[in-house]
């Protein structure tokens, strides 16, 4: 039987991130992964600068402006809040290098848990080959229940393309979905066109790979090279997730609700809450900043959004972009920040649409929520 203070269950944003505030410390730590070290699936974490993270090193864009197109275009200044992103696998390989180096954490790949439970004061874990016990575990294992709406989408990194392409947060398609293609160029001179759908139906790539390639054509008018590719799947929801299992086992990223419900933003709240852990670790008493008075009216509010788009997926995207033009850019990026003031979350709520609003804000009581 082997002793850790402290299990990571999946190596994914948030196991990797918490990781890495532990490494050198007197913490006895071990990263448990279910997959392969050598099949990391690529993908781009974008935010806004608004909180310091221990990864600004990997950025590998700062954008001072985004644009928002429907049947207009609205430009986002974010010049003292740059939007900003970092390449999963630089990621990876930055983090795995530290582990390495480190002499207090392991890193198991290809290790399937066999089962897990509480045995008094510790929690042991199984696998197929060790039996481990430990004070405190972290688990980011999706949560085993089915979600009404999803985001999904399908990206290609490409490159030898039209270097004066504009980042686009939001450009709506002619769809009878909830449909819209992001565009963001990195500053190693490649960009990132995505498509994306807030739908209950869990679109496979090859599904999506015909309008993703025509709006590429379309946009860089040449020839171009496909770096990468990422295709992905992440639950949408309002619904308050628990932030433990049980006594000292946590759970971690997605499966906590780090993601915003109604934009799939997730790489800064992972940040917040693994700093949060980090002092849990540490003995520290200090407040959940996923568990917030606020952040209770902010999924509330995705509720709402999330409840529109799924029964009025073209009005939903008139909607949105009505939100971008009606409201200054600092109050729409603290709001999909999921760091708004009191007086902007008024704002946002006084300038949308008053009768549907009201309408499912008060369905949203009485229907299941999303």
């Amino acid at each position: 039987m082997i002793k850790y203070d402290v299990i990571i269950i999946g190596a994914g944003c948030s196991g990797l991130s918490l990781a890495y505030r532990l490494l050198n410390t007197n913490k006895k730590v071990c990263v448990i992964e279910k997959f392969s070290k050598n099949k990391r699936v690529p993908k781009t974490w974008s935010y806004w600068n608004v909180y310091d993270h221990p990864f600004k090193n990997l950025e590998i864009n700062r954008l001072s402006e985004l644009f928002v197109r429907n049947d207009s275009m609205v430009k986002i200044n974010c010049a003292n809040n740059t939007y900003n992103s970092i390449d999963s696998l630089d990621f990876d390989k930055y983090i795995f290098d530290k582990i390495s180096d480190s002499e207090n954490i392991d890193i198991l790949f290809d290790t399937n848990i066999t089962n897990l439970e509480h045995t008094g004061a510790d929690i042991r874990i199984d696998t197929e080959d060790n039996v481990f016990r430990t004070t405190y575990v972290f688990d980011s294992r999706p949560n085993k229940q089915e979600y009404s709406m999803y985001q999904v989408f399908l990206g290609y990194k490409i490159s030898n393309a039209n270097k004066n392409i504009p980042a686009i947060l939001m450009d709506f398609q002619k769809s009878d979905d909830f449909n819209f293609v992001y565009v963001v160029p990195f500053s190693n001179d490649t960009i990132l066109f995505e498509t994306t759908y807030f739908t209950s139906n869990r679109y496979k790539a090859d599904e999506m790979r015909g309008e993703l390639d025509s709006y590429i054509k379309e946009s860089v008018g040449g020839e171009y090279t496909k770096v990468s590719e990422e295709y992905g799947i992440i639950p949408m929801t309002s619904r308050q997730t628990e932030s433990q299992y049980r006594t000292n086992w946590y759970k971690l990223g997605i499966p906590s609700g780090a993601t915003r419900g109604s934009t799939g933003y997730t790489f800064i709240n992972i940040q917040k809450q693994c700093d949060y852990y980090f002092n849990i670790i540490n003995g520290k008493s200090v407040s959940n900043p996923l568990d917030t008075f606020k952040r209770r009216i902010l999924r509330y509010m995705d509720g709402i959004i999330l409840q529109i788009i799924n029964d009025k997926p073209v009005e939903a995207s008139k909607i949105i972009h009505s939100m971008f033009q009606k409201n200054n850019s600092e109050t729409l990026i603290k709001f999909l920040s999921d760091i708004p003031s009191f007086f902007d979350i008024i704002r946002i709520i006084s300038n949308m649409p008053k009768m549907i609003f009201i309408k499912y804000a008060i369905v949203s009581f009485f229907r299941k929520k999303i």
